[in-house]
């Protein structure tokens, strides 16, 4: 906003005032947000005291926090022939209750001047207080020339001088003139190409010795702090300001290494850093930038046959690279690249579902404008393995498996091949076929989504040869299988037809199993409307209508819903989402946030801040948005419900919940489902429309969702599909997780030895293909362990509930306790075998502080469970496991590494797992522990 305002003798009178009030107190931990209109009034001389005409006069707001309809716009004012200058600014003001009086409301900006002939000048930063001046100033003789208030506004003064002037040529090392080389001071973004971190400074020493810091600088035009060279390679910077300090950049390009350097507009100190500082004292400025050399790299077999379709990626040892470094090969095997002289990491990694492995070798590039090299990519062994049913030898699909060998510590999840963790399972014939480095393997089954028991969890060493084909056998009895993972269909009693509570159970089914991508836009966040008016307006809205959702949230609240696109990659297991840029140009994989999660581990990609962060799947905590996410499946079991027409209602009214539902009645498609509780919490969800996929999957075209409190909407999320394709398998990088150069990747899946709780932090000098295969080469080196003796701290118990032969039981507290835990299930004999040494276990240790309990499969109900125990006679607690992540036997089962049961876990009293195995050996481990002296200390 600029508004032009008379300049007058005394500006001490003016009608500084509030605008509005953008957000309340309450709303942000006591910190409320203000706009003032204050008027800025003044003068702007040179160096000789005469008034400048025609001078620009900027002004801007500069708060530590801004938003909430809050826009940081400059204003300007142009001189008068006396040099004189008005204007109006809206201010952003903060107040804080929490502050000492007299500075609980301040608000804080910057007025700035250019003109023709004169460098950029600046005024110390200026407060405003919306309250009068207090007398005491009022009356001093000397008043700041920045304090302005209510109903005071000083005369604001600016001294323009002669410019300095920042001039130069920049040339590569071959003489060789370098165009479009760009040149920043006091506003620096990093490479690659000017899009990396923005880092400001620009600073004045005073003669008394302080610092006047610009931090308007970003708001300055950008032709006075930014240009690019000439075809000549000339630049020019001609209106900086004298005697200053500034951050300097000059990047001639990402084939380049950009120099950040310090700038300064007059006599460097004697103490300067002569490598990193520059001056506009030593004339014209002469840079020399090493070029790129040439570099082709064929890949080849060890029979001497050229590899297609191979990736080569060089990653610099000291300074990240940004272009040149990563190409594929061509049909005759050869990739291009162009680097910089200097020593490199080769990554060379064969095509996908190649037969082959990838490979690590060292590059030095010298002064020679070009090189040529030849590599060989080892052959891999294929390793085919099958998963069948005991009884009749048919194929079991989507089992995962894991393997070690004794160059690893612990085991590894199975990928299809070695460049891209893709961690498949079996396929439709019960195959997984995976490419592995010769030598000695095993095998080892994982806990699988079907509630199967392995005859045999484990494979005896197998002997795997370069080049040849191995098969192996996996057997599983289904005969023992958990109740609870059947996918049984739950008939809804006689007042629902039968074919809607089959369509529920098979919806559920297709959710879990489809595989393919979808983008949608979400909302999620908090919402000023009212929980009555929206109620109201979408209980109106026929299933079959799709309502506008934005024009509706516009007359809720009366601002515009502004929704993030996401797009997801799904399989049931797997999951990958990524966000979408609103340019369809703009949207490659690299440049692009992600959170993911593998099978394995989860990932997490934020380009912001040039940061990835890895985690094993047991400490993984970001939500990822599934195929689930975007509808709302009807309970499967509803009884008293009456058919109306086409649609299946329920009602229920009880003392602490009210519960209605509204669907269709032939294929129990959701409408309306809403849940109130009498301690005021709520939650509501619509649907609207109905999409049927090839597979026979259905969606809504749109969702809404309302947590409420009190009656009021604490969270409203708003979900509506843009596109859903379905696919019969996914590539195998599918869920790769790509990274750029110059990117800090923080992995928590080891610790370092010399502190447990950092993660292992390092910076990428190259791209990535995929980071969860390269993170584990880079994790450090611990001494192999085999999984029984692996000393860490212990996952917490994530269950269900926790029962006894009386029934349910508060949560065992195994606090500074040995705690011998057994994971289990009702349907597995040899977990039945075993009841009579756990009970044992009870007695033996039944005068030491040892807890003994039991954690059974999830998806038990409580009560039948508890007349086990009563049966059973089972003298310890138990716990049913959790399945919110849909981990085979559950959650806690999951986090502790279980593939079969039953299995035994030993925690020591510091909360370590110490064991993991047999009963006879967890037994055996407690009584060595017990016998160890307890530290009174801790």
């Amino acid at each position: 906003m600029v508004q032009a305002v008379a300049f007058g003798d005394e500006p001490a009178s003016p009608t500084n005032s509030l605008v509005k009030v953008i957000r309340e107190a309450q709303a942000m931990n006591g910190v409320s947000m203000e706009i003032h209109r204050v008027e800025i009034a003044g003068l702007v001389v040179n160096d000789q005291g005469a008034p400048v005409a025609d001078a620009t006069v900027m002004a801007v707001g500069t708060p530590d926090q801004y938003g909430f309809g809050y826009e940081r716009s400059p204003v300007e004012a142009t001189t008068n022939a006396s040099g004189e200058f008005a204007m109006v600014l809206e201010v952003l003001v903060l107040r804080d209750s929490s502050q000492q009086v007299g500075k609980q409301a301040v608000g804080e900006f910057c007025v700035f001047a250019i003109a023709d002939g004169y460098g950029f000048t600046w005024a110390e930063e200026c407060t405003f207080r919306p309250e009068p001046m207090p007398a005491s100033l009022r009356e001093a003789a000397t008043k700041s020339l920045t304090g302005f208030y209510q109903d005071f506004s000083p005369a604001v003064k600016l001294t323009l001088e002669p410019p300095a002037v920042f001039e130069g040529v920049i040339s590569d090392d071959q003489g060789n003139p370098l165009p479009n080389a760009r040149i920043q001071a006091g506003v620096v973004n990093g490479p690659p190409e000017g899009q990396g971190r923005e880092i400001r400074g620009c600073r004045l020493e005073n003669e008394s010795g302080t610092t006047s810091t610009f931090v308007a600088i970003d708001v300055l035009p950008a032709n006075l702090r930014d240009t690019r060279t000439d075809e000549l390679g000339h630049f020019s910077l001609p209106q900086l300001r004298t005697d200053t300090t500034y951050m300097a950049l000059i990047d001639p390009g990402p084939e380049y290494d950009a120099k950040q350097l310090t700038l300064l507009t007059g006599d460097p100190p004697a103490n300067a850093d002569i490598r990193r500082t520059i001056s506009t004292s030593d004339g014209i400025y002469s840079g020399q930038f090493a070029c790129p050399r040439d570099v082709r790299i064929h890949l080849v077999t060890a029979e001497g046959e050229p590899i297609a379709g191979g990736c080569v990626l060089a990653h610099a040892k000291r300074q990240a690279r940004y272009a040149g470094t990563n190409s594929r090969t061509n049909e005759r095997g050869i990739a291009e690249l162009r680097i910089l002289p200097g020593e490199y990491t080769l990554l060379l990694d064969p095509p996908l579902d190649a037969p082959l492995l990838p490979r690590k070798a060292m590059l030095t590039v010298g002064d020679e404008a070009s090189r040529e090299l030849q590599y060989c990519l080892p052959a891999a062994a294929t390793l085919r393995i099958h998963a069948v049913h005991e009884d009749d030898d048919s194929a079991i699909a989507d089992i995962r498996f894991r393997y070690q060998t004794d160059s690893m510590d612990e085991p590894q999840l199975l990928s299809t091949q070695q460049v891209a963790s893709d961690y498949r399972g079996t396929d439709s014939e019960g195959v997984l076929e995976v490419q592995l480095p010769p030598g000695e393997v095993t095998l080892l089954t994982e806990t699988n989504p079907r509630g199967l028991t392995p005859v045999q969890s484990k494979s005896d060493p197998i002997v795997l040869v370069a080049g040849e084909a191995h098969d192996y056998e996996f057997r599983f009895d289904r005969s023992r299988r958990n109740p609870a993972a059947t996918n049984q269909v739950l008939v809804a009693d006689s007042t629902s037809p039968a074919e809607m509570a089959a369509e529920i159970s098979r919806q559920r089914i297709l959710l879990a199993s489809s595989k393919g991508t979808f983008t949608a836009n979400l909302f999620r966040g908090t919402c000023e409307a009212s929980l009555e008016e929206v109620k109201t307006t979408l209980d109106a809205v026929p299933a079959a209508a799709v309502p506008d959702i934005r024009e509706l949230y516009k007359q809720w609240t009366g601002q515009p819903l502004r929704m993030a696109t996401q797009r997801t990659t799904f399989d049931g297991l797997r999951c990958k989402n990524e966000t979408v840029t609103t340019s369809p140009e703009s949207t490659p994989p690299l440049a692009a946030d992600y959170v993911l999660f593998n099978g394995s581990e989860g990932v997490n990609y934020d380009d912001t801040n040039q940061q990835v962060d890895l985690f094993p799947q047991r400490s993984f905590h970001f939500a990822m948005n599934r195929l689930s996410n975007l509808t709302e499946l009807m309970p499967p079991l509803l009884k008293d419900g009456e058919v109306i027409g086409d649609q299946y209602v329920f009602l229920l009214k009880e003392e602490t919940e009210t519960f209605e539902l509204v669907a269709n009645a032939k294929t129990g498609h959701l409408h309306r489902k809403s849940t109130v509780f009498s301690t005021g919490y709520g939650k509501f969800i619509w649907q609207f429309g109905s999409q049927e996929y090839d597979n026979g999957l259905r969606l809504p075209k749109l969702l809404v969702e309302i947590q409420s409190r009190e009656g009021k909407i604490g969270i409203l999320r708003i979900v509506e599909p843009t596109s859903v394709e379905l696919v019969d398998e996914l590539p195998a990088d599918a869920f790769a997780s790509p990274v750029p150069a110059d990117t800090t990747v923080v992995d928590y899946h080891k610790m370092l030895t010399d502190d447990p709780n950092r993660p292992n932090v390092y910076r990428l000098n190259g791209p990535v293909t995929d980071l969860s295969r390269y993170a584990l080469q880079e994790r450090p080196v611990v001494e192999p362990t085999t999984p029984k003796q692996s000393q860490h701290q212990a996952a917490p118990f994530t269950v269900a509930g926790w029962v006894d032969q009386q029934g349910a039981i508060d949560a065992v507290d195994t606090s500074g306790k040995l705690v011998l835990v057994q994971f289990w299930a009702n349907w597995c004999p040899q977990c039945e075998k075993q009841i009579a040494d756990m009970n044992k276990a009870v007695a033996t240790f039944a005068d030491q502080p040892v807890v003994v309990l039991a954690i059974h499969a999830s998806e038990m109900p409580e009560d039948n469970l508890v007349a086990y125990a009563k049966k059973y006679r089972i003298t310890y607690p138990l716990a049913i496991d959790d399945h919110q992540a849909g981990n085979g036997f559950g959650d806690t089962a999951a986090a502790y590494g279980v593939r079969g049961v039953p299995t035994t876990a030993v925690i020591d009293r510091k909360g370590n797992l110490v064991y993991l195995g047999e009963l006879k050996e967890a037994v055996a481990k407690v009584r060595e522990l017990v016998k160890e002296p307890v530290d009174e200390s801790k």
